[in-house]
């Protein structure tokens, strides 16, 4: 915490890392008691991981679906990243790395920034790096929030004399350019409470104070953005910590061709638009995952 200048964020932060930090260890200490008959060696397994080696076999796990095409190089440069604070990112440090890789290790350190604790002005330097190194391509990064998400927004984006309509639930969609070809990626800004995976699943963390007032209400109620959501606290138990599933009410995972026939509506303005409400039903959502804390 002394490094983050002592405050109540930094301390809470560390608490929770101490927390996971003695989970993961009783986790391998219980994998290596199962494995061998020398119960010792458990011990000596986890005092032989480093925080960077739990954080490379963390990263493992994330692209484990990507395994054969992502490389040791690619691990390194984001472990250096995380370790060394970087608060000045380098070009020098991307020079090796080609322009895909670049944009999955910004895509990764957005998507994980309040797990690993990396501020904004980190992912802003390293956004601003990778928008010099396809200086000569037509790449676009946008920052949707999770209204857009969960509004099913599509952002017109436009270039020159042309108007190219992205939908901001894909995390990233190619167009024909005049002559080139045009990558738009989408990597959302979310509160610090909520994370999304690959399959657009949101994660939510959910602090609730636990009253005797609960057990008069049908639902508890939560927000996401502008929506709510309703938790039935008759399928929830009686304990501290606990997870809850809503599926089909979250961002979508549709494909991408024929959306646009859904549009209705166009706000020139803010450069949005949004879907036809009844022809929602046609594309698939996502579910929400609650980890509910009562406090």
């Amino acid at each position: 915490p002394d490094k983050n200048g002592n405050t109540i964020e930094s301390k809470e932060k560390f608490q929770k890392i101490n927390d996971a930090y003695f989970y993961v260890k009783s986790e391998i200490e219980n994998d290596a008691t199962g494995s061998s008959s020398n119960a010792s060696n458990a011990s000596n397994t986890f005092n032989s991981f480093s925080y960077a080696n739990i954080l490379n076999m963390f990263m493992e796990n994330i692209f484990k679906e990507d395994a054969s095409t992502i490389d040791k190089t690619l691990l390194n440069n984001i472990i250096h990243i995380i370790l060394n604070g970087c608060t000045q990112i380098s070009l020098k440090l991307f020079e090796t790395i080609d322009k895909e890789r670049s944009i999955e290790i910004y895509s990764f350190l957005s998507k994980y920034k309040n797990i690993l604790y990396i501020s904004q002005d980190i992912i802003n330097s390293i956004r601003d790096i990778i928008k010099e190194k396809y200086k000569n391509d037509e790449v676009y990064i946008l920052n949707p929030s999770i209204d857009d998400l969960l509004d099913d927004n599509i952002y017109k984006l436009k270039i020159g004399d042309s108007t190219y309509f992205v939908p901001l639930w894909n995390s990233e969609v190619y167009f024909d350019g005049s002559g080139c070809d045009i990558i738009v990626k989408s990597v959302p800004e979310l509160p610090t409470n909520i994370t999304i995976d690959d399959n657009n699943i949101l994660y939510v963390d959910l602090e609730i104070p636990f009253n005797v007032d609960l057990f008069d209400k049908e639902n508890i109620d939560f927000q996401l953005g502008k929506k709510t959501y309703h938790i039935n606290h008759t399928k929830l138990k009686l304990k501290r910590n606990q997870t809850y599933f809503i599926p089909n009410e979250g961002v979508l995972i549709s494909e991408i061709h024929d959306f646009l026939d859904n549009i209705t509506n166009r706000d020139t303005e803010n450069n949005v638009t949004t879907h036809n409400n009844k022809n929602k039903i046609k594309h698939q959502k996502a579910g929400i995952h609650i980890n509910i804390i009562f406090i």
